[in-house]
């Protein structure tokens, strides 16, 4: 018997149901078409299997002994690709499925609670499936083999074949008890941490290891008897009096501060960057896609809670800046940007959407190495960082390197705008500078320097790098981002602390 391919789905239903009624009329009656139609879907099933699979009789027609093994086959396959079908359209409208979801040990509690309680009762149809991974790398390798749709981290360096989506940057807070000096306090400098005896995250933890290099960035030693494997035991031991603690101000922080501990902030730690990561955000089915936008929701509409209002740190002059990766949705506000005169001077990039989506597209769905970062003051949009490591834009290294720069392996090098004019001339780009190299050295732990070339006619530029802490290695002749300018540029500075 040879089998040509010329069966139909139809045919096989069509069998199926005759079959099961025994008569090809009442088929016809059900579907609407004559019993020749009827007949002509069994002839070619007939034709293409080279035997007789249905015997005539005066009430009606029985399968033949060929035709119940095909009928037995094509029911139970048909009855499968029906129920497929059905799950596929329930997870096409996002009514069906389930989501594999890979979050830490604290993870559902402060960024999903309230989520997962809203995500159940609009689609009670989808299953969700959590997964608590150790660490960033093993949620990385679960979403690459397949067996997670997302998985919550900290936000890192790009990981090839992965998408990395910010959801919210959290401020760190020191966490004191009511009695303690530092409660009464606004805020906290970092500088005031010295001496502290901490209850700290480990330092093999993505948080713990930023933490210890912003620290170490802005010179500040602190001591610790005693580490933790989470914030949740780090701020139980702080309101038992063991110590104090730094922690990111997670949402729902605030309800804790009704308590025994009180939430101070410290603006000079750079804030830590927490979200999705995803192998493709564009392949998401319809109900991950739908969890990952109800948890971003909640958690911005919760980060700032339990952490002093804007005016109390405007008073004690320390508004706090943070950042986020730039995405979509903040382009027209970067074209904004980009056109206003004393940004156009010195950057001269087309403000057009299309030019934006197009140059910072890649960046923002993390198929370029390049890190585009919104940055904010007190949640307000202000100014954009852009930031890189040399190795991953060899033409640029080579050209420094072509002019004389010495450019270490794994240095990094950062560009810089205030984008809302009422900013600018605040000291805000020292500041922001400052923050960003601090949090360089965690974000990047192989980079040994900072290496950021500016040209020499953009002094405004040059002295907010000077006062951020670089220095100043030497001139370099480039071609300037402006062709109305000469090559002249100077060459800033700043190597990673050394361990203290």
């Amino acid at each position: 018997m040879v089998y040509r391919g010329a069966v139909t789905l139809d045919d096989l239903r069509v069998f199926v149901a005759v079959c099961r009624t025994g008569s090809l009329s009442g088929v016809a009656r059900d579907l609407g078409c004559t019993q020749s139609a009827v007949s002509q879907h069994v002839k070619r099933l007939e034709k293409e299997t080279g035997i007789g699979l249905l015997e005539r009789r005066p009430r009606g027609v029985v399968p033949t002994a060929a035709g119940r093994i095909l009928h037995e086959a094509a029911a139970d396959g048909i009855g499968g690709l029906d129920r497929a079908l059905d799950r596929l359209r329930d997870l096409a409208d996002g009514t069906g499925g389930t989501v594999r979801v890979g979050t830490g040990g604290a993870t559902v509690r402060h960024f999903m609670a309230e989520a997962i309680v809203a995500f159940r009762r609009n689609r009670p149809g989808v299953s969700l499936e959590f997964r608590t991974e150790t660490s960033s790398r093993r949620c990385f390798d679960a979403l690459l083999a397949g067996t997670l749709d997302l998985a919550w981290i900290t936000i890192g360096p790009p990981v090839p074949g992965i998408e990395q989506h910010p959801v919210v940057d959290l401020p760190w807070v020191l966490a004191v008890r009511t009695g303690d000096p530092l409660a009464a306090r606004p805020t906290v400098a970092a500088a005031d941490l010295a001496g502290l005896r901490l209850v700290r995250l480990p330092p093999n933890s993505i948080s713990g290891a930023r933490l210890d290099a912003a620290l170490a960035g802005l010179g500040v030693r602190v001591g610790s008897d005693t580490s933790v494997a989470d914030w949740d035991t780090a701020l139980l031991l702080a309101e038992l009096g063991l110590g104090h603690t730094v922690v990111p101000a997670v949402p729902g922080l605030g309800a804790a501060g009704d308590g025994p501990l009180r939430f101070v902030p410290v603006p000079d730690l750079p804030p830590l960057p927490v979200g999705w990561a995803v192998r493709s955000r564009d392949a998401l089915t319809p109900p991950a896609r739908a969890f990952a936008e109800t948890v971003a929701e909640r958690c911005t509409g919760r980060a700032a809670a339990g952490v002093p209002d804007t005016a109390a740190r405007q008073e004690a002059g320390q508004a706090v800046i943070t950042w986020r990766r730039v995405t979509e949705a903040d382009f027209p506000l970067l074209g904004n940007w980009l056109a206003q005169p004393h940004v156009a001077r010195w950057w001269h990039h087309d403000p057009s959407p299309e030019a934006v989506q197009r140059d910072f597209g890649p960046a923002a769905r993390g198929l370029e190495p390049s890190e585009d970062l919104l940055v904010l003051l007190d949640g307000e949009p202000v100014g954009l960082v852009q930031r890189c490591r040399f190795a991953d834009y060899p033409g640029y290294r080579d050209e420094l390197a072509a002019a004389g720069v010495d450019v270490p392996d794994g240095a990094v090098t950062v560009d810089y705008l205030i984008g809302d004019p009422a900013a600018t001339g605040r000291g805000l780009g020292t500041r922001i500078i400052r923050a960003v190299v601090a949090a360089t050295w965690a974000d990047h732990p192989d980079a040994p320097a900072v290496v950021v070339p500016v040209h020499a006619a953009n002094r405004g530029s040059w002295r907010a790098l000077e006062k951020a802490g670089l220095h100043r290695t030497g001139e370099a002749q480039l071609d300037p981002d402006n062709p109305a300018d000469d090559r002249t540029h100077y060459v800033y500075r700043a190597d990673r602390p050394a361990p203290r």
